[in-house]
């Protein structure tokens, strides 16, 4: 009896979602969708039949499939991705659509820029950025850094730099740290931050079975998820003396905005302040400009 690709979604479909079942079977056959449901009765390799059904049994017992296939799409690119990164998600492409629109507009004309990605993980965010960036005109200059704590997660950001053919600069240590303390920020800098680092409660990973799977030190921070914001604030606190001026966009649960806005307006009372929603509307975003 041969074993279709009909009968393989069907039997995976008993134990996951069909959506995962399809873009496993799409993984490792090598095709779209498109092609499942146009030939139901194509009949896979034994050996792509084993593989499928190897991960049928790890998606079934929580593995992301992400990590299954090492790989997840993000702002339209395709990403490498392990047990040492978070798994890209949507919400976090308004992040990068908010540094493009910054990156990309007429102000400020003639400042050399550097942008700093903090808690880059897989890198996902100042690579997409960099891909997606109008090309430089002659007056204005842009650098790319990128930090994380993590070694794993900085092998992994440095294979995705590689694959995309991007240049980023990646360094291991706290947040700006690693760049101030090598120097690589001058007086005539402008710098722009992006960060999507951990602001999730414990008791919300807690309550989140799906996401226990991924590095809980990249999602979880004490003083109710805001405490790597905390300390990342001061860090910018102790750059605007020698520079021009800052933009910060920082990723947030949509509770905590009120409190992260008063936080920031303690540091920085003359800041401008500015919510950036996400594709459902949420608050996911804040952005402020020294």
């Amino acid at each position: 009896m041969f074993t279709t690709v009909h009968s393989l979604i069907t039997r995976a479909t008993s134990s996951i979602a069909m959506l995962d079942a399809e873009v496993l079977l799409c993984f490792f056959l090598k095709k779209d969708r498109a092609f499942l449901r146009a030939h139901p009765e194509f009949v896979p390799s034994k050996f792509v039949q084993w593989r499928f059904l190897r991960a049928l049994k790890k998606r079934a017992t929580g593995t992301p499939v992400a990590y299954i296939t090492g790989e997840k799409d993000f702002f339209g690119l395709s990403f490498f991705v392990n047990k040492y990164t978070l798994i890209p998600r949507p919400d976090t492409e308004v992040m990068v659509e908010a540094a493009l629109d910054e990156l990309n507009g007429k102000k400020r004309i003639g400042k050399n820029i550097v942008v700093i990605d903090v808690g880059t993980g897989s890198g996902c965010i100042p690579i997409a950025v960099q891909k997606n960036k109008r090309k430089n005109t002659p007056e204005k200059k842009i650098t790319y850094y990128a930090t994380d704590i993590s070694r794993g997660a900085l092998r992994v950001a440095r294979k995705n730099a590689k694959h995309h053919a991007v240049d980023i600069a990646f360094f291991a240590g706290d947040m700006l740290a690693p760049v101030v303390s090598r120097g690589l920020i001058e007086k005539n800098n402008r710098v722009i931050i992006t960060a999507n680092l951990p602001y999730l409660t414990e008791d919300q990973w807690q309550q989140e079975d799906s996401i226990k799977q991924e590095p809980k030190s990249a999602l979880v921070a004490a003083d109710q998820g805001l405490a790597l914001y905390k300390e990342l604030l001061k860090q910018v606190h102790e750059l605007i003396s020698s520079l021009i001026c800052v933009t910060c966009f920082m990723e947030i649960d949509p509770s905590q905005t009120v409190r992260l806005r008063e936080y920031v307006q303690h540091v920085f009372p003359d800041a401008k302040i500015t919510i950036v929603k996400d594709y459902c509307g949420l608050d996911r975003i804040v952005r402020f400009d020294t």
